[in-house]
């Protein structure tokens, strides 16, 4: 930490902040926040967040609902393999990630958080729409056995560029929207909305993959996409009735330039030689009612030469000449913060990596060779619906662990969390190395059956010995996932927030792009002269319990990877 407190930096800004002449500005914004924070009594908390988790409920529904299955419908009704269905499944996730970026960038520069959320929303519908047509109309889907054409392709890809902008604009700014309803100082509220934010995910997920994929399977895929668009447009609806209750903050302004601003800076004036703490240039920005000034830190201090101040930098008035060659320390500090978080993110895109390529499409097609018959009854749990464990496990962990299991660990530890972020995070990658490690033996039990009962189908196997994986990897989410989005939200100032979330989507798209070089590595370098490679299309002719193995070897190293960060790790 510097010499300065953050109470002394503020007084230091007001200071300048005087001599610059803009003292009647400040008095003015001053007054504006005490308007604002006078308005924002009556609103926020749980008034604002149910509504913003009855959207979260339904949007998860929908996604889920189709993500699941859409592995079937590209194999089933766009001829498919079972490799380029699984690539273009992590295709949708990863690029539905990447552009968390461009949303955070448009709520936090123009739009808001409300605002793109609520956009967002309306692409969800479109999309969907969309979906809804290219499964009715015939035209618009190849004949079975053949290939799609290229029209047919472009219109199920318009469709589904809708639906990855639409996701996109909702995950880094929804989770936002719901935290801004509390005070970012209040630990134990704030802990306790991320966990049933999770819950409402979860059990949209649960919804979804179970209810929408049995229409799916069993009425149709027109009545299947078209129940997730009436879906869509009840989430726009219960969106826009919470708007009197959300505590609903302008936008701050964007980060992106001023980081630009501060590496050119830096670059500018890494010759001259850093002076002291309190001569580094503290500018003139008021800060935003939400949100905080940074303190000095003494880490990365190269970046720190963007704050020297120096007679070029000001013209013959006083005034700042270029935001290019000298930059306030709240802004050097804000890329400080980020780049701070790399390490902890880049382990967060290395067990996406493993994680996706665990769950993309293969136990939807383990599920469609085994018995698939619910406790010996006629009725056939769908393939994709087996998903439907690991959300119904964080449905029913979550409650548990928020309202039992942390006040009893919160009196032993005295940490208002219970165990510290990186604790959960750390527990929430071992469960997963646990989860593929069971993933392998049950598939080698599976493939053993079908290699010696090769004219049986289904399997006699039941579709409950994927359960425990399934759990066991819901565990894994309500400690990994729940912890890594809530310790970008703690380690970022307010006006980062939207582009926490897009960090933290982010780094999961990249893992899914990296899923799909993992997953051509395996099936280029694993086919042999006499054999198919591990991921054939027939699985009993190929070794998917070796890939989940190899996937567990990864993650034991990643694991060790994040001890090792975690370790050195400091935390604002």
């Amino acid at each position: 930490m510097g010499n300065l407190s953050c109470d002394e930096e503020a007084a230091t800004a007001a200071y300048e902040l005087k001599d610059s002449g803009r003292l009647q500005h400040s008095q003015h914004s001053d007054s504006c926040k005490k308007e604002i924070l006078a308005q924002d009594i009556n609103r926020g908390g749980w008034k604002g967040v149910s509504f913003i988790l009855g959207n979260e409920v339904v949007d998860r529904m929908v996604n889920d609902g189709l993500h699941v299955n859409f592995v079937s419908y590209f194999k089933d009704v766009y001829n498919m393999t079972q490799v380029s269905a699984a690539m273009s499944i992590l295709l949708i996730s990863g690029t539905s990630n990447l552009a968390t970026l461009i949303a955070a960038y448009a709520a936090d520069a123009y739009l808001g958080k409300f605002l793109t959320v609520l956009v967002a929303s309306f692409l969800k519908v479109m999309g969907t729409l969309l979906l809804t047509v290219s499964a009715v109309v015939p035209s618009l889907t190849p004949p079975d056995a053949f290939p799609a054409s290229i029209g047919q392709l472009s219109f199920l890809g318009f469709s589904l560029c809708c639906i990855i902008l639409a996701v996109g604009g909702i995950r880094p700014c929804s989770y936002a929207l719901g935290a801004d309803q509390y005070n970012h100082t209040d630990k134990i509220r704030t802990q306790s909305y991320f966990n049933w934010y999770f819950f409402s995910l979860y059990v949209g997920s649960l919804l979804g993959s179970t209810l929408l994929v049995y229409v799916q399977d069993n009425i149709g895929w027109g009545w299947g996409f078209g129940v997730p668009t009436m879906l869509a447009g009840l989430g726009v609806f219960i969106l826009m009735i919470g708007i009197p209750f959300y505590k609903i903050l302008p936008p701050l302004g964007s980060t992106y330039a001023g980081f630009f601003q501060v590496i050119v800076a830096a670059i500018h004036k890494r010759k001259i030689p850093l002076p002291p703490e309190s001569d580094l240039y503290r500018g003139v920005e008021a800060m935003d009612v939400y949100n905080v000034h940074l303190c000095h830190t003494d880490h990365l201090t190269f970046l720190d030469h963007a704050a020297i101040k120096t007679e070029k930098d000001f013209d013959e008035y006083g005034h700042l000449r270029s935001s290019f060659r000298l930059c306030t320390v709240q802004k050097v500090e804000e890329l400080k913060a980020l780049l701070n978080l790399g390490p902890i993110l880049l382990i967060d895109m290395l067990i996406t990596m493993v994680l996706a390529d665990q769950s993309g499409g293969f136990y939807v097609f383990q599920a469609r060779t085994m018995d698939r018959s619910m406790f010996g009854s006629s009725f056939k749990i769908p393939a994709a619906s087996i998903i439907m464990f690991t959300a119904l496990t964080h449905v029913i962990w979550m409650p548990l662990y928020d309202r039992v299991v942390v006040p009893i660990i919160r009196r032993k530890t005295g940490d208002p969390r219970g165990i510290t972020l990186l604790q959960r995070l750390g527990f929430g990658i071992f469960l997963s190395i646990l989860a593929l490690v069971v993933s392998g033996l049950v598939e080698t039990k599976r493939r053993t059956l079908a290699r010696r009962e090769p004219h049986i189908t289904p399997l006699p196997m039941s579709i409950f010995w994927l359960a425990p994986e399934l759990c066991i990897k819901g565990l894994s989410d309500a400690f990994r996932a729940i912890a890594q989005l809530e310790f970008l939200h703690n380690q970022l100032p307010a006006n980062m927030h939207a582009l926490g979330g897009a960090m933290y989507w982010c780094s999961k798209g990249l893992g899914h792009y990296l899923g799909i070089f993992l997953l051509q590595l395996v099936h280029k370098y694993t086919k042999g002269d006499n054999h198919e490679d591990w991921l054939a299309d027939d699985l009993s002719q190929g070794h998917l319990n070796y890939f989940f193995y190899l996937l567990a070897f990864l993650q034991c190293l990643f694991f060790i990877m994040f001890l090792v960060i975690s370790r050195y790790y400091r935390q604002k």
